[in-house]
This record gives structure tokens, C-alpha cells and sequence, in this order.
């Protein structure tokens, strides 16, 4: 079919009809025969749609009468996991959010109110979708009470959604019904366990479940649309609307029975489905950080799986031109293997999700090797319907590789929509190597820090010299005092202070990208940062990053600022390690096993370290070091030089 994609679905939907008439076959039949489509309409007619889906329910896995399918699946990761867990739950107490620790999180957000309720919570999903698996690789009836518990139990609880969202009480004492990140999991998984246990469920709660799915997902939801209720995700251009809209359209799909219902949440998954794309930048760079692209895009394309498969393939959201190179960010943003900038609200923990790179490899043809299911790291794992999709969902028609763009060298990934780059030595690895990466963007970003000029400095693939990434979460993190952190101002990144001032946070704060130059034996990218000082007498802040792959490897760091008046200048380098002043203008930051001398060169300017911890709490026990480089006197011109490179191993 050679139309525009915006008219492809209407079209189809023609063909079908005709046929219809002229050879009496109903059109739900004669569709199922045609070619896989997608629709990218800005609103796609529910009724059109209908005829695309399959006459009943669906969901991810395979019916409990399906031995053959579980069995396999026993055989997996995840079934042995389940399998090995499930009869200890038995003797345990349901996990339930009790009142108290709802309201203690929503009166008092810290990290021991939140931790007291994650725990909970997680422990709930977990539960339930560890005896869901156990009992569908059984088939033995002797988890089913359980399940019947767990789920009478979460049923039961005032609000689903998460307390420090609920600032008025609305959800907890039944004024208004909201949908969030939290809730829609919840149902997606009840509504999942019902299709997927059936009539082994007892009638009782299979009525409960729908009931409830009612009135916490689905009349919220088609009020938000409608205008009834504040719309609040639905236009966010961030991991909110993927991961909401998975968990209200997976829901919906599962447990409602007529297409025509379903498939008015389809088509308002189409519609509000691309303001996730529509927040990644043209490159595929996504300004959250790793651990949101792990969460919001693999939710998106999990979103994509749900409706592929409840139309037999003829909407597939994965073809969106979009999608391929927020796709190809997973396998190039890595720094190295296992190890990712710490860039935004990222652990310096996170990685791209193993099991959803294997996924995306099968889709588009990246040409990396295939990951087990097994090997995806914990907390990408939320939900059991994860394990579901990586155990049973098909590759969703390949595409042919030659179609596509080729991914960069391996020496290298650049983003200019975000000014990202991230440097990797070539060829040997028989020694340690430095490898690098650095950001410029702008300080209105999804889930910003004020970090331009931010870089993460490797030796091998331990980081010494790093962006901290973010901080364990209270309830400063997202309101309007979110930068009296240090670890989200610019203090507690590798970025210089001019003035005793810290950069400014908004959109107008912006590294301007000078100029570029990649070779294979160096790279280098140069900013302007100016605009992200509020200094009346700065009159220019260039920083430039040089990276070269020559011997063990390298980077210089220059500053070249310049003011009106005589101000104070400081640069920074930040640490989870140890420093020690190893000469007057030198000095040798470590972590661990791993090692880099720098070199300071200030021209005329005299200077001193200065090195303190930064104290609010990340997800790592180690402390944050911040080590200044501070210029002596004020000036009006200086060039700082900061020239690292790795120490030889021992």
C-alpha cells in the first residue's frame, strides 16, 4: 500500500468494506488478511479502529490452557525465579499500603517516608505477579488463594496512586479519582492476572477486579479526555504519558469485552502516544537519562506490543520514524558496557535494559548480540507483565536492516539536540584507556540539573571524575525548591562558578555548540555557556572539550572567561573517590583500582584546591566530593587547563 501514512487505515478500511459487499465476508475476517499498517492521524476514529482489533480480550502471555506456551516459559529466568519464590509467599503476610504509611508520605515526604511506602508497594506487585507466573506455570490450583488474597487486599486500599502526589487528599478521601504512574501499574496488573487466569479466578473477584478497574482507570480516564478533569500527563512530553498510557490501554485491552470499547483507548493511545517522541530530541537523545529511557521508552514500546498484537500487527506504533533513533540511543549512549553518564536524574548505577535492547535489536536489525530476558537489570523489572512481554512477545516484523541508518562508530556517539558526546578508545584493551562524555543542552530540560559543561571521565570502566547524578528523592526534589540542591544546582557537577555565582536554571541558559571536530584520533566540541551565568559583568565563558585517543588517552578541559570588572573564577572536578595534591599544579583524583593525574594550566593565575563533601543523600553510599580549582584574585581575563589523563595500573 503506497498512500501517505496519515491515510493508509482509512483506505484499508475501504478495501475491507468493499470486500464485504461484494463477497459477503465479514469485515473483522477480511481484515485480518491485510498487510501491517500503523496510523499516525492526529485523531484516529474509535470505530474505525474497532474493525483493526481482535473480537475479544488481550493480553501479554499465553491462556492458562496453553500448556506448551508455560511450560517454555517455566524453563526461563523469570519461570524459575517465580517457580522458587512463590511457595514462600504463601507463609507470608500481604504487603498492604496501610493508612499510616499513606499518610505519613503525603503529610512529610522524605526518604524514609518514601522508602517505607516503595516497599510496600513494590512488595505488592511483586507478590501478586510472582504467584500469577507460579500458578500459570503450574496449573495446580494451589496459589489461586492467594492470589484471590493479594488481590482483595490491594482492592481494598483508599487511593492506588502515589501519597506525595495526592497534596490535597483528593484521591484518599474520594473527592477525585486521578490516574499516575502508580496506579495505572496497579491495575495493569490485575487486569493482566484476570486475563490471564480466567475462570480459575473465583467469579467474586473477577467482578471486584473490573469494578475497580472502572473506577480507578477508566472513568478518570475518559474524564481527562473529555475535559472533566485535569488532563495533567496526558500532555507531558516525558516518561509520564508511555508509562500511564500503557498501564490504562494494557488494562483496558485485557479485561474489556467488546472491540468498540477498547478501541476508543487505542485511538487515545495513538493521539497522545507521540508526546513521548515529541520529548526526545531529533537524534533520539533523551534528556531524562538512562534510567527514564529505560522506564518511559520501554514502556512506550511495551504500549506499541499491546496493540500490535490486539490487531494482529496492522497498527504498529514501533514504525513511527521517531522511534528508530530514540531506539538506537540505548545501544549508543553507554560510555561503556555497563556504565552510562549520570547526566539529569540518573543513577550512576544505570544502564540501558539488556532485555529491551535484545527486543529492540530483533525489531530493527542494530546487529548486537541478543540478551536474555534474565539478564535485565532489577529495576527496569516493576511489573511481572515485563516478564511476560520479553517471554512471549514475537519480534514484531523485523525491519531490514539496510532500510535503516547505520548506528555511529563505535569511538564515538554525539547528540547535537542535546550537545551530548560520549568518547571511547579504539581498538586495544589489553591496558586501561580513558574514555569520556560530556553535555551541553540547556537548563530546561526533562528532569533538569543545572549541569552544563558536565562531564565523566573513565579509566577501564570504573568512573573517577563524575556528574553525581541524582539525588535520593523527597519532597524538594520536584517542587519549587528543587535547586536548593546541590547535587541539581551546579555545584555539584564539574562545571566552573564565575562571580560566586551558580548557573541559572531555564531554557534561556543554554550551551551554544561553537564548533566540532571528530577525527579518529581526536574529537573535540566547544561551547559557549555564557547565557547560563547571571553575572552583569561577564562578557564570555567558552568551555572546550578536547578528547584524544592517542596512547592511554587524554582530555583538556579549557575555560577561557572574560568579565567587565575583576571577579572571582572557579573550576570543579567531582568525585566518589579520593584526591591528594601531588604538586602545585597537579593533582590525582582516585576510585578504587583506578586512577587520573591533572594537570592545571592557569597561565599568570595563581590558584588553590579546595575540596569539600556535598551531603545530600544519593542512591550510592560513597560521598560526593567536590574539588575547586580557584583562581587566586579576581581577573578579567583567564584560560584554566585541565588536562587528565589515566595513571598506569600498578
Amino acid at each position: 500500500m503506497n498512500a501517505p501514512p496519515r491515510l493508509r487505515l482509512p483506505l484499508l478500511l475501504l478495501a475491507v468494506g468493499f470486500a464485504a459487499a461484494l463477497f459477503g465476508a465479514p469485515a473483522r475476517a477480511v481484515a485480518a488478511t491485510a498487510a501491517p499498517l500503523w496510523w499516525d492521524a492526529p485523531q484516529p476514529p474509535a470505530a474505525e479502529i474497532a474493525l483493526t482489533l481482535a473480537a475479544g480480550p488481550s493480553a501479554f502471555g499465553a491462556p492458562l490452557a496453553d500448556r506448551a506456551a508455560w511450560t517454555a516459559f517455566a524453563a526461563t529466568p523469570a519461570g524459575r525465579s517465580a517457580l522458587a519464590r512463590a511457595p514462600r509467599l504463601l507463609a507470608e503476610p500481604v504487603p498492604v499500603v496501610t493508612d499510616a504509611v499513606y499518610l505519613a508520605l503525603q503529610k512529610d515526604y522524605t526518604p524514609e517516608t518514601r522508602a517505607a511506602w516503595d516497599s510496600l508497594y513494590r512488595a505488592r506487585l511483586d507478590r501478586l505477579g510472582t504467584l500469577v507466573l507460579a500458578e500459570a506455570c503450574e496449573n495446580r490450583g494451589r496459589f489461586l488463594a492467594a492470589i484471590a488474597d493479594t488481590i482483595r487486599a490491594v482492592c481494598a486500599e483508599r487511593a492506588w496512586v502515589f501519597p506525595g502526589y495526592d497534596r490535597q487528599l483528593a484521591d484518599y478521601e474520594g473527592k477525585l479519582v486521578t490516574i499516575d504512574l502508580f496506579s495505572s501499574a496497579v491495575g495493569w496488573q490485575l487486569a493482566t492476572t484476570d486475563h490471564l487466569l480466567g475462570a480459575a479466578l473465583p467469579a467474586e473477584i473477577r467482578t471486584l477486579v473490573r469494578a475497580e478497574l472502572q473506577r480507578r482507570l477508566f472513568v478518570p480516564f475518559r474524564r481527562m479526555l473529555a475535559g472533566d478533569q485535569p488532563p495533567h500527563w496526558l500532555r507531558y512530553g516525558n516518561n509520564w504519558v508511555s508509562v500511564c498510557l500503557a498501564g490504562v490501554v494494557g488494562s483496558a485491552l485485557a479485561v474489556l469485552e467488546t472491540p468498540e470499547e477498547r478501541a476508543f483507548f487505542v485511538a487515545a493511545a495513538i493521539e497522545h502516544s507521540r508526546k513521548l517522541l515529541e520529548g526526545y530530541g531529533s537524534d533520539g537523545y533523551c534528556t531524562e537519562g538512562v534510567g527514564y529511557w529505560n522506564y518511559g521508552f520501554g514502556r512506550y514500546v511495551l504500549l506499541a506490543g499491546l496493540i500490535h498484537q490486539a490487531s494482529a500487527g496492522r497498527i504498529d506504533l514501533l514504525a513511527r520514524p521517531a522511534v528508530y533513533p530514540a531506539s538506537a540511543y540505548g545501544f549508543t549512549i553507554e560510555i561503556v558496557p555497563g556504565t552510562s553518564p549520570a547526566f539529569a536524574d540518573t543513577d550512576t548505577t544505570a544502564r540501558p535494559d539488556p532485555a529491551l535492547l535484545a527486543f529492540l535489536d530483533r525489531r530493527f536489525g542494530f546487529g548486537r548480540p541478543p540478551v536474555a530476558a534474565g539478564q535485565a537489570p532489577a529495576a527496569s523489572r516493576p511489573s511481572f507483565v515485563d516478564d511476560l512481554f520479553h517471554g512471549f512477545q514475537a519480534a514484531m516484523h523485523p525491519a531490514n536492516p539496510e532500510s535503516r541508518p547505520a548506528l555511529p562508530p563505535a569511538v564515538r556517539a554525539w547528540f547535537p539536540s542535546g550537545g551530548v558526546y560520549v568518547g571511547r578508545p579504539d581498538g586495544d584493551a589489553s591496558t586501561p584507556r580513558l574514555a569520556v562524555a560530556w553535555k551541553g543542552g540547556h537548563n530546561a530540560e526533562q528532569h533538569n540539573h543545572n549541569d552544563l559543561g558536565s562531564f565523566v571521565v573513565l579509566v577501564g570502566r570504573r568512573p573517577v571524575i563524575v556528574d553525581p547524578g541524582q539525588e535520593v528523592r523527597s519532597g524538594r526534589t520536584f517542587s519549587a525548591r528543587r535547586y536548593e540542591s546541590p547535587l541539581t544546582n551546579s555545584f555539584g557537577h564539574p562545571v566552573p562558578r564565575l562571580a560566586g555565582t551558580l548557573q541559572a536554571t531555564g531554557a534561556e541558559a543554554r550551551a551554544e555548540i561553537l564548533r566540532t571536530e571528530f577525527t579518529a584520533a581526536r574529537d573535540m566540541v566547544a561551547y559557549d555557556l555564557r547565557s547560563a551565568y547571571p553575572v552583569p559583568a561577564l562578557r564570555g565563558l567558552t568551555r572546550t572539550f578536547a578528547y584524544s585517543r592517542a596512547g592511554t588517552g587524554a582530555l583538556e578541559v579549557t575555560d577561557a572567561a572574560e568579565f567587565a570588572t575583576p571577579e572571582t573564577f572557579e573550576s570543579a572536578l567531582i568525585t566518589l573517590g579520593s584526591w591528594e595534591q601531588t604538586g602545585p599544579r597537579s593533582l590525582r583524583v582516585r576510585d578504587g583500582d583506578a586512577a587520573v593525574d591533572v594537570a592545571i594550566d592557569a597561565g599568570p593565575h595563581a590558584f588553590a584546591f579546595a575540596a569539600e563533601e556535598i551531603y545530600p543523600a544519593r542512591r550510592t553510599a560513597a560521598p560526593t566530593t567536590r574539588i575547586a580549582i580557584r583562581l587566586a584574585a579576581p581577573v578579567t581575563q583567564a584560560t584554566v587547563r585541565l588536562t587528565i589523563r589515566p595513571v598506569p595500573a600498578p
